[in-house]
Formats: C-alpha cells, sequence, structure tokens
C-alpha cells in the first residue's frame, strides 16, 4: 500500500504559507497519510534563546503548536524534525514533547510508519563556516554533541 507524504521545512514561522499550502492540498483533492515538518517550524534565534526573558521562547512555542495544528488538516498524522530555529523544548531528549495532541516529535528517535519504512530523527545544526569563519553559529550541538547523537542514533541499526 503506498504512502502518501507531505514534506515541508523551513516554515520560519510563515502560518500565511502554511495555510496556502494546506488550501492547495485540499483544493487539488489530495490525499495525504503523513505530513513530515522538517526543521525550522518557527523562527527563534540564538540570541532569543540566551535571553534572560524567554517569553519570546513561550511564545514561538505557541506558534510551533499553530503551525503543526494548521498541517494536522492535511493529515491526521504529522511529524516534525526540529530545525536549529526551533524552540529549545523540541530538542528535549528526556521526553518527547508533543506540540500538539496528534504530532510526534521525530528529534533523536525511530518511527517505524509502514512495515519496511523507518525514520530517523537528529534535529539541530552544528556551526556553519565559511573560509575558517563562523557564518552562523549552530543550535543546539557541537561538532561532538551532534557526532554522538547520530552515532547512538544508529547503533542499533549496525547491529
Amino acid at each position: 500500500e503506498p504512502i502518501r507524504m507531505l514534506l515541508v521545512s523551513d516554515l520560519h514561522n510563515d502560518t500565511v504559507l502554511t495555510q496556502q499550502i494546506c488550501e492547495w492540498v485540499h483544493r487539488a483533492n489530495i490525499e495525504i497519510d503523513i505530513v513530515l515538518a522538517l526543521g525550522d517550524v518557527v523562527d527563534v534565534s540564538n540570541a532569543q534563546i540566551e535571553a534572560e526573558d524567554q517569553t519570546p521562547i513561550a511564545a514561538a512555542e505557541g506558534d510551533f503548536s499553530t503551525i503543526i495544528t494548521l498541517l494536522e488538516n492535511v493529515a491526521p498524522r504529522v511529524v516534525y524534525l526540529p530545525g536549529n530555529h526551533d524552540p529549545p523544548r523540541t530538542f528535549d531528549g528526556s521526553a518527547a514533547p508533543r506540540m500538539t495532541t496528534h504530532s510526534t516529535n521525530l528529534h533523536g528517535r525511530a518511527l517505524r510508519i509502514a512495515p519496511d519504512l523507518v525514520l530517523l530523527g537528529f534535529g539541530g545544526s552544528v556551526d556553519a563556516y565559511d573560509a575558517g569563519t563562523v557564518v552562523w553559529r549552530g543550535y543546539p550541538h557541537t561538532e561532538a554533541t551532534m557526532a554522538g547523537g547520530l552515532e547512538a542514533l544508529l547503533a542499533p541499526l549496525a547491529s
């Protein structure tokens, strides 16, 4: 049985674009089984994450939930993988935080969506360089945490 997926990424808190995508799918009468939202659902900056005032982070969590809820109008199953501009709570590995009732956080996890199809997720980024100069700081990873996280995620597949 085929699985029909809609993949979106880098929405950067654009609810108008998200609504347009949803409307297009409905107008085209396309039945979607699962929506994959692959990073940067909202647009949190490193400065906001590091600031004492966490009001913008709380607002971003609400915006994140709003966009995921819009995508749930396309398919009842939405899986998201946080990107480096998403709220810190989406990277909490101790308990896969769900930003809505029907969504699943894929960060640091494996998720079987069909008998022969497993999704592995590890979101975020490391620093980006141009000619040895950092052009943007990664979040929430260093090279070491990224490597360790990927190794831990992939280890069960090696056996």
